[in-house]
């Protein structure tokens, strides 16, 4: 279990504490405002509730632990991540981590949710800047699977690896990073409401493997041929299709008739990046919405059942097919 402050009760800042705290993680939740503070508890209750009614979780969820904090020194004081999500201010924002870098452990990671700020200038009063880049959960927090990140020069690859894997591995979401001069990661309305039915067709499965009936076809691996389509235990013809993709016959996935290699109109390996890791795909495979992407970076896709992240596409990705690649 990692333990986490989240500095900020403010919409946002609670979104982020309850989501951590539904993934079973120790929060310390801070607020230099004693009111909002104490208003989290009704907060948390009432997202549990709303999130019931919508089937987005189960009775038995929120499995971590808070602790509610109105010092700012004592709240950082032992925890190995900070996440804050004050006012969109540079000055404010300076501040903060100025007194918290020289309240906190020298290893804990430092994370800002602004949107736009430069983390340069955000971070420019910080004691081991390497520890530090921006974090930014994209709303509705809980069910919403992208997280984007933005690094800067001093971010070291530890720094990097630690995030990583309290998004991907703790969190099983999805990092995006966000390079320099890209505008941010903004979610159309129906690709947040294909998330939320797949959140729900999860909870769905997970119900349906502790009361298994007759029949299930959801852990099938499809093969064509000798060789296998390594499938995440998605059947493709229920999940939530983008507006605008779920009519035509070529664009819905079935498994193979006829080897794959027939119609992909595949580019250059030498020109494409994995949509996933932004880096050149390796060991590069093919999805059923026809993207390429690195094999490893599918089956992160699989294992979590994200949808494509190419144009936003909203397409599961619940098996693959091996092109080659480096």
């Amino acid at each position: 279990m990692v333990k986490i402050a989240v500095c900020g009760s403010g919409f946002l800042g609670s979104s982020i504490a309850g989501c951590l705290i539904f993934h079973g993680h120790d929060v310390v939740v801070y607020d230099i405002n004693r009111l909002a503070l104490e208003g989290f508890h009704d907060e948390l209750r009432r997202t549990k509730l709303g999130m019931l009614e919508r089937e987005l979780i189960s009775e038995k969820a929120f499995s971590g632990s808070y602790h509610l904090v109105p010092d700012l020194e004592a709240a950082v004081k032992d925890v190995d991540f900070v996440i804050e999500a004050v006012r969109e201010d540079a000055g404010i924002k300076r501040a903060f981590f100025q007194r918290v870098s020289n309240a906190c452990r020298p290893d804990t990671v430092l994370l800002s949710s602004s949107i736009n700020l430069r983390l340069e200038d955000i971070f420019a009063l910080t004691l081991n800047k390497e520890r530090t880049l921006g974090l930014r959960f994209l709303h509705p927090v809980y069910f919403v699977q992208d997280v984007e990140v933005r690094y800067h020069e001093k971010t070291s690859g530890d720094t990097k690896e630690k995030v990583r894997s309290l998004i991907e591995v703790d969190l099983k979401k999805t990092l995006f990073i966000r390079f320099p001069g890209q505008e941010p990661l903004v979610l159309p309305q129906e690709t947040i409401a294909a998330m939320e039915q797949a959140r729900k067709i999860e909870l769905q499965r997970l119900n349906s493997r502790r009361n298994p009936g007759p029949t299930n076809d959801a852990n099938r691996t499809y093969c064509h041929g000798g060789s296998a389509w390594d499938g995440g235990g998605h059947d493709n013809s229920r999940a939530p299709q983008h507006p605008g993709h779920g009519a035509s016959s070529s664009d819905v996935f079935h498994p193979p008739d006829a080897p794959v290699s027939m119609a992909l109109p595949l580019r250059s390996l030498d020109t494409e990046t994995c949509p996933i890791c932004e880096m050149r795909p390796t060991m590069c495979v093919i999805s059923p919405c026809l993207h390429q992407m690195c094999k490893d970076c599918a089956k992160s896709l699989i294992n979590r059942g994200r949808p494509c992240p190419v144009k936003r596409c909203a397409r599961f990705v619940d098996a693959y097919q091996s092109i080659g690649g480096p």
